[in-house]
């Protein structure tokens, strides 16, 4: 799934309007213009079909400053807070845990929403050793 995907899946699946989009960008600290976003939000074309005009791959950072828009949004803004630092690389983890900070979700809820999504039930220590071993196989990839 690309950042397209989760940003259009997003939009959809929370009933954001695109200016509320642009919103929460601003909230992240990025300034896009709706032209961007529309470029963002376009599927991307089938193997062996042409692009359509105007569409761009939402990089890792902007997607990172989306999701800390949207719990900004959500949760508001921490005074003491460090500034952020933007990623330049993002991953699955760290979109699910920006996720569910800004949906304000407790262990309950996450591992319900996975039951839903896997339509098989999860348990925490399920959960904790299916991410280890996770984890340590991304680890072996990247090495």
């Amino acid at each position: 799934m690309t950042n397209n995907d989760i940003l259009r899946r997003l939009r959809y699946a929370l009933s954001i309007s695109n200016d509320q989009m642009v919103e929460i960008f601003a909230k992240g600290n990025l300034a896009i213009t709706h032209a961007q976003l529309h470029g963002w939000l376009m599927k991307e074309a089938e193997e062996g079909e042409a692009q359509e005009a105007g569409f761009a791959a939402c990089p890792d950072s902007a997607l990172s400053q989306f999701l800390d828009g949207f719990i900004a949004l959500r949760r508001g803004v921490r005074e003491d807070a460090p500034p952020q630092v933007i990623p330049n690389r993002i991953n699955n983890n760290m979109i699910l845990r920006k996720l569910r900070i800004g949906l304000n979700f407790k262990e309950e809820d996450m591992l319900g929403t996975l039951k839903l999504v896997m339509g098989l039930p999860l348990f925490a220590p399920l959960l904790a050793v299916t991410w280890i071993a996770v984890r340590a196989a991304y680890a072996r990839d990247r090495a």
